[in-house]
This record gives structure tokens, sequence and C-alpha cells, in this order.
């Protein structure tokens, strides 16, 4: 990810307003809860695998976070999983430790990018609340 012009943006706003639009508000933030707990699992295990020297597990879980951060439109988690996954099918060790850390902070970064939108958006009126 050495060229700044081709670092993905850490949300795809546009892709992630269109996904808001498909599905309800509640289902939405639940999709952004699952992320949360998934790719925190994922990057735990990762980071045990790792310091085992297990690439190949590594390698095999950030697939995992490849799906699940372009899933729900992190570009930059998913870009990185991708490189680190890249880099430990080759055995490139020394390459995973800082992709690693770059992953771990893109997921973070998507995660308050997603909850900010989900804060930016009006709150829908409850059908039930004249009764």
């Amino acid at each position: 990810m050495s060229n700044p012009a081709r670092i993905p943006a850490v949300l795809d706003r546009a892709a992630f307003a269109q996904l808001g639009a498909a599905i309800s508000h509640e289902k939405l933030r639940e999709l952004v809860a699952l992320f949360a707990w998934e790719t925190e699992l994922y990057l735990t295990q990762i980071a045990s695998r790792r310091g085992e020297g297990d690439l190949e597990s590594v390698a095999r879980l950030s697939r995992n976070i490849v799906s699940v951060a372009g899933n729900l439109c992190a570009m930059r988690a998913s870009a990185l999983a991708r490189q680190l996954e890249r880099a430990c099918s080759n055995g490139e060790k020394a390459d995973s430790y800082h992709l690693i850390g770059e992953m771990s902070q893109a997921c973070q970064d998507a995660r308050d990018d997603m909850q900010a939108w989900l804060e930016e958006q009006p709150k829908s009126p409850c059908p039930f609340e004249d009764q």
C-alpha cells in the first residue's frame, strides 16, 4: 500500500449508503456489530497464529476478513487483508508484521466510520408512537 494514490478509502460511503437504503437501519446496525465482533475475533486469531509462525492459517484467516470487510464496504481493511493473505501464502514472514497492524487499524477505522454514518442518518419515527 505504499502508493498513496492507490490506497482505498476506509469506507466506501456511497456503497455503504446503498446498502443502508436496501435494508433497515436496525439490520445494518446489527451487521456493523457483527463486523466488529468477527474482525476482532479474526485479528486475535491472526496474531496468535502469526506468533506461532503458522502463515498458512494467517492467510486463511485474512481471507475471511477480505470477505467480511468487502461485504460492508470497508475497502481499506479488505485490501490490506488481501495483501496479508498474499504475503503469507508466499511465505513473506517479515511483511506480515506491519500488514497485521495496518489491517487492524483499518478495521477499527472502518467500524468507527460505519458507526458515524449510522449516527448521521435521520431516525425514522416509530409507526406505533401515536397509539
